[in-house]
This record gives C-alpha cells, sequence and structure tokens, in this order.
C-alpha cells in the first residue's frame, strides 16, 4: 500500500518511470525495466517506512507581476536545496488578490508590489519586504525614443502629442485608477496627475488589469508607452524598452545613489497562520548569498533599504 501511495505521487511516479527508461535505453529489456519498477516500488517503501514524514511538499506562490518572474527563478534555486520542495506554477494574479488567498490560506506566499493597506494589515496579513526595483517608462521595442519628460508624459496622456517621430501613433497603456502603478505616475507632477485623471475618463483607452498584462500589450501594440518595472524586463525577456526619464537612467545603480527616485517595493506575504517550516525556510533563503545573486542580475536593489 505504501508502494501505490508513493507511485500516486506524480513526481514520484516521474522519478520510477525515468528510471526503468533509463534502464531500458541500455539494456533493451521490457523485462529488466519492470525489474527496476518493482525494485524501485521496494525502496520506496523502505524510505517511507523509514521515514513516514519525508514527503514532498506543494508550495503555492502567487501575486504581482513584477515578483513573479524573479521568484519562479528564486524557487527553482531553493529546489536544488531543498528537492522535497515542489512549487506549483508562480502565476501573476495581482498584490490584492494574492494577499487574500495568502490570508484565507488558498496560497502560502503572495508576493506583491506595494506595502500591505491597514485593512489588509486587519485581516491578519504579515509582509517582509525583500527586495526593490526601479520603476520605470517603457516603449515599444520599435518607438525611435529613448528619453521621456513629464510634460511629454502628460501630453500623451491628454493626446496633444499622437505621433512618434517614425509616425507612429502613440498609445498609452493605463493602469486602473487605484493601482499602484497609476499613483507613482500620478506623483511625478501635477501636471502628470491630472492628465492621468482625464485619461482615465477618456473612452477608448487602454487600461491593463495587470503588471505582465499591461508588459504584453506594450509589447504587442505598435506605438505603445506605458509603465512597468525594470525586474520584469529582465526577468520575462519582453521585447520593451526602458527610457530615461528628465535625464535620470533607470537602474539598480542610480536607485541605491538616490539618482533614480522611482521604484517598487517587493514582499512575501503569508497569512495569520505561521507558514509551514518548509515555506518559512524559502522565505529566509530570499537572504542568502544565491538568492542575493538572482535578484541582483535581475534587477532588484537589495536590503538595507534607505527611505520608503
Amino acid at each position: 500500500m505504501l508502494f501505490f501511495t508513493y507511485f500516486s505521487t506524480g513526481e514520484n511516479r516521474r522519478a520510477v518511470i525515468a528510471a526503468a527508461r533509463r534502464f531500458l535505453s541500455t539494456s533493451g529489456s521490457w523485462i529488466k525495466a519492470s525489474i527496476v519498477l518493482h525494485k524501485a516500488g521496494v525502496i520506496a517503501f523502505l524510505l517511507l517506512f523509514a521515514n513516514p514524514g519525508s514527503s514532498a511538499q506543494t508550495i503555492k506562490i502567487a501575486g504581482s507581476g513584477a515578483a513573479v518572474g524573479a521568484m519562479t527563478l528564486l524557487a527553482a534555486e531553493f529546489s536544488k536545496k531543498e528537492p522535497k520542495a515542489i512549487f506549483a506554477p508562480i502565476e501573476a494574479l495581482g498584490s490584492g488578490g494574492s494577499i487574500r488567498a495568502a490570508v484565507s490560506g488558498a496560497l502560502d506566499l503572495a508576493v506583491i508590489s506595494r506595502p500591505l493597506s491597514d485593512a489588509e494589515r486587519n485581516t491578519g496579513a504579515q509582509a517582509i519586504e525583500y527586495a526593490r526595483t526601479p520603476f520605470v517608462i517603457v516603449v515599444n521595442a520599435k518607438v525611435p525614443v529613448k528619453a521621456l519628460t513629464h510634460a511629454q508624459l502628460a501630453d500623451f496622456l491628454d493626446g496633444k502629442s499622437e505621433r512618434w517621430p517614425n509616425g507612429q501613433r502613440i498609445r498609452f497603456i493605463l493602469r486602473p485608477a487605484g493601482d499602484i502603478d497609476t499613483k507613482r505616475l500620478m506623483e511625478l507632477s501635477p501636471g502628470v496627475s491630472s492628465a492621468m485623471q482625464r485619461a482615465l475618463q477618456r473612452p477608448g483607452m487602454m487600461i491593463a488589469g495587470t503588471d505582465r498584462e499591461a508588459a504584453e500589450l506594450i509589447e504587442k501594440t505598435p506605438g505603445a508607452v506605458g509603465a512597468s518595472t525594470l525586474a520584469s524586463i529582465l526577468t520575462d525577456s519582453r521585447s520593451i524598452v526602458a527610457v530615461t526619464l528628465e535625464g535620470a537612467v533607470p537602474s539598480v545603480k542610480a536607485l541605491a545613489s538616490g539618482a533614480y527616485p522611482l521604484h517598487k517595493q517587493l514582499f512575501v506575504v503569508w497569512g495569520k497562520t505561521e507558514p509551514s517550516p518548509t515555506v518559512r525556510r524559502f522565505v529566509e533563503f530570499l537572504a542568502t548569498p544565491p538568492a542575493k545573486s538572482i535578484l541582483e542580475r535581475t534587477g532588484h536593489l537589495l536590503p538595507p533599504f534607505t527611505g520608503k
């Protein structure tokens, strides 16, 4: 019975079948391969009997598109250290919904790109900031512009500037009114703030619900411009280009020095219930040298931080 329990687990079943196939490729005999399966079952039986608590744990994570690309890389690295930690596909569901799912227990962790609100903290959500990444203005790869100003962004939003130098129509990809990206853009200047409010009321504007949806629209829409993060560009390998804003280069080095002020804070979140030991070890792993190496090469600034 223990063997069948072991074999019914997808990861274990694949491992046993792979062993049989490897043996078959060299022996050429299904009979010998079946012996491998039988022996694998006996080994599985002994391992489970000796250590009944050794079963793998599936870890469920989802969240902001600004974070899931790097989080997927981090999960893969952590699994090398802890093979029994199996991660479900890490989906970009947005910060708000993922927080609610983490609090309810549907997710082990949410990864979000904004601080928790007071209301979310009151539900029992707990968070640790693990990195920051430059918040950037991006354009479609075929747009022949590498630098923009606040005044130009306001003109794009108001429709006063309609064409790029190559003749392509300017299409500003918006985010919903209450989204953190919209708030960040409105903080750039009074002109951008008022133009954004008007743009959100104008029929026919393209509005993306999530970070990844916005990046996809900018990548696929000729003449598109909008907001993203350096981490998303590097981890998702999209054909979008970050431009300088008011002469400031959007880089981690510039963010660290204060030369580039725009950024997103990235957090891992869990609910009232304390995470399992494996999930807790994954959270702790985010501060280790292997994790820091991944984050540093994918556009992240690491703690300690100065300012908000």
